[in-house]
C-alpha cells in the first residue's frame, strides 16, 4: 500500500485514540459509556483542550481586536489563553495603534473586557505578572533591583608600593549580559591581597579599609600575590521583552519586601477596577527565571552564617566565579593557584553558599509568590527550572509547574504561528511536536 508520511501519522493517531475502547469492549463496558468515553473525545472538556500563549505585543490591543480573537480561538477548539504582555517587536509595523502601560486604566479595562468575553465563551484566562521575564520595572527602588557580586583579579610583584584608582577598578569589571540595564550601579567593596600560591586556605590581607578614597594604596610583600577586588552589581539586568510599564530593571528575588511590594502593586491595581483576580483567572504566571547570575542580596552574610554556622567573609570572593553571558561561568586563570586540599575547602563552602541562595529563593520568591497567588484565590503557575529553583522542591511547591523544552530541540520546543492577526499585531503561540506541526501544515 502506498501511504504518505502524514497519512501514516493521521493513521497512528486514530489508532492510539481508539485503543480504550477496545479494553472497554474486552471489559464488557456497557454502550453507554462506550458512548460517553466517545464523547469526551469528539467533544472533549475544557480541561482538555489547548492553552496558548497570547501575546499582547506592545500591549497595542482594542476591544473589537480581542473579541475577534478570541471567537477565532473558540472555533479553533483552545481551551483557555495567558494573557502575556510583551515588547513590541522592533522589525514589526504598528499600525498606528497606540500601547496601553501596563496596569494603567487602560490596560485594565482591556484585561476586564478579556475576561468578560473569554467567560461567555468557555475559555479560560490565566495572565502573566509583569510583562516579559523576569519580573521588574522602571518604578522599582534601587534596593529593590536584581544583585550580582563578581570579582577581578590582578597579579602583582613584590615588594612594591602599588596604586590603583577606584574608577579603572571599576572600569575593569564588565558583565557579558543578554539584557543589560544601562542604569546600573557598580559598587567596589572587598579587597583582598592573597598569596598567588595557596598551599592552605587563607583568606589573604584584608584591604578594604583602603576603599574610601578615589586612590588606592597598597604595599605589596616580597613575593607574589594576586589582588582581589569585589564589585557588586545592582540593577544590572533589564526585563527581556518587557513591555511599556512592566520594562526596566529587574526585582531582586532574594529581596522577600521588595517581591511582595511588587506582587502587591499588581493586584491593588487591578483590584480596584475589577473584580478579584480568583473571580477572573485561573492561575497567575511567572515566566523563565532567567537572572543573568544574580547572586546576592543585603542581608546575604548574615543570612548566610545564621544558616550555616560560620561565617561566608572570609571566602569571599573564592567561593564565587565570574559570570558570563545569562549568567553562565567564565573560566578564569587570573587567580591564585590552589592546592587540592585548598580547593576542596572552597568547593565545600562554595556548596553552602548555593544552597543557602536556593533556601533564600524559595523562601523570599516562591512561597511569597504562592502565599500571594492563594491569597487572591488563583493558582501558581511557574516554569520553576533554572539556576534559583531546587530541581525538585521548587516545582512541588508550585500549584502548577511547567518548563519550556523537553528533552532536547529536536524533540520539541516552543512554535510560534501568527495565525488569526489580521488586524493588530498579537501573536499567540503552543507547543507542538514536529510530527504535528507537519499535520497541521505550520512551518
Amino acid at each position: 500500500m502506498d501511504i504518505s508520511r502524514k497519512e501514516f501519522i493521521k493513521l497512528n493517531a486514530l489508532v492510539a485514540a481508539g485503543l480504550p475502547f477496545i479494553k472497554l469492549s474486552r471489559l464488557n463496558a456497557s454502550a453507554d459509556e462506550i458512548e460517553s468515553l466517545y464523547g469526551g473525545f469528539t467533544s472533549p472538556p475544557n480541561a482538555a483542550k489547548p492553552f496558548v500563549r497570547w501575546w499582547w505585543n506592545g500591549n497595542k490591543v482594542t476591544k473589537d481586536e480581542i473579541v475577534r480573537e478570541l471567537d477565532l480561538m473558540k472555533e479553533a477548539g483552545i481551551g483557555g489563553v495567558e494573557i502575556n504582555s510583551i515588547k513590541f517587536p522592533s522589525n514589526a509595523d504598528a499600525m498606528g495603534i497606540p500601547s496601553h502601560e501596563w496596569l494603567s486604566p487602560e490596560w485594565i479595562e482591556m484585561v476586564e473586557t478579556t475576561v468578560s468575553a473569554a467567560e461567555k465563551r468557555g475559555i479560560t484566562c490565566d495572565i502573566i505578572v509583569g510583562s516579559g521575564w523576569p519580573f521588574g520595572g522602571r518604578f522599582l527602588d534601587k534596593n529593590e533591583q536584581t544583585q550580582l557580586m563578581t570579582f577581578g583579579t590582578k597579579k602583582l610583584q613584590g615588594p612594591q608600593t602599588k596604586q590603583f584608582s577606584r574608577s579603572d577598578l571599576l572600569d575593569s569589571i564588565e558583565l557579558e549580559l543578554h539584557s543589560k540595564n544601562e542604569d546600573l550601579i557598580k559598587e567596589l567593596v572587598f579587597l583582598r591581597l592573597a598569596p598567588a600560591r595557596m598551599e592552605k586556605f587563607t583568606m589573604g590581607e584584608d584591604l578594604s579599609a583602603k576603599l574610601n578614597g578615589d586612590n588606592i594604596t597598597i604595599e605589596v610583600p616580597n613575593g607574589e600575590y594576586v589582588l582581589y577586588y569585589m564589585v557588586k552589581f545592582t540593577g544590572f539586568q533589564a526585563v527581556i521583552n518587557g513591555a511599556p510599564g512592566a520594562d526596566g530593571p529587574v526585582l531582586n528575588h532574594y529581596n522577600k519586601d521588595a517581591v511582595e511590594k511588587y506582587l502587591g502593586r499588581m493586584s491593588d491595581n487591578m483590584e480596584s477596577q475589577m473584580e478579584g483576580l480568583g473571580e477572573s483567572f485561573r492561575a497567575m504566571f511567572c515566566d523563565s527565571l532567567e537572572l543573568e547570575g544574580a547572586n546576592w542580596t543585603d542581608d546575604m552574610l548574615e543570612e548566610f552564617e545564621r544558616r550555616r554556622g560560620y561565617s561566608l567573609y572570609p571566602y569571599l570572593p573564592f567561593v564565587l566565579f565570574k559570570t558570563g553571558h545569562m549568567g553562565n561561568p567564565v573560566d578564569d586563570s587570573g587567580g591564585s593557584e590552589l592546592t587540592q586540599t585548598v580547593q576542596e575547602t572552597i568547593d565545600s563552602v562554595r556548596y553552602d553558599f548555593y544552597k543557602t541562595r536556593l533556601e533564600l529563593f524559595n523562601e523570599r520568591f516562591i512561597q511569597t509568590f504562592n502565599d500571594w497567588c492563594h491569597e487572591h484565590n488563583v493558582e501558581s503557575r511557574v516554569q520553576a527550572y533554572g539556576r534559583g529553583f531546587h530541581p525538585i522542591e521548587s516545582s512541588m511547591e508550585i500549584d502548577i509547574p511547567e518548563c519550556e523544552t523537553w528533552l532536547r530541540s529536536t524533540i520539541g520546543g516552543i512554535i510560534s504561528k501568527k495565525l488569526v492577526c489580521r488586524e493588530e499585531p498579537i501573536l499567540w503561540s503552543i507547543n507542538l511536536f514536529p510530527q504535528v506541526q507537519d499535520w497541521l501544515g505550520i512551518n
